[in-house]
């Protein structure tokens, strides 16, 4: 895991943890949870559907291996209002 995506989960734990109010330690382990979760679907299934948040899909092609993310419809619109 590089130092960014590290720092961005460590971030992210403690947002989970303050919003939450569950210790820092119970967050990270969901996410920690949640990524092999999310890398497993990928591999077995080349898919992972997150509902309303999106999916993630595994795209093969002459550049290699690449994850497209492609957000649902309510992110998809709130990202609209921030370009």
């Amino acid at each position: 895991m590089s130092k960014s995506t590290s720092e961005g989960l460590e971030a992210l734990s403690r947002l989970l943890s303050q919003e939450l109010g569950i210790s820092r330690r119970r967050a990270r382990l969901f996410l920690r949870i949640f990524l092999e979760e999310l890398e497993e679907g990928l591999r077995k299934e080349g898919v992972v559907h997150l509902g309303r948040l999106g999916r993630f899909r595994v795209r093969r092609g002459k550049r290699g291996v690449r994850v497209i993310f492609r957000p649902g419809k309510e992110l998809r619109e709130a990202l609209q209002q921030v370009r």
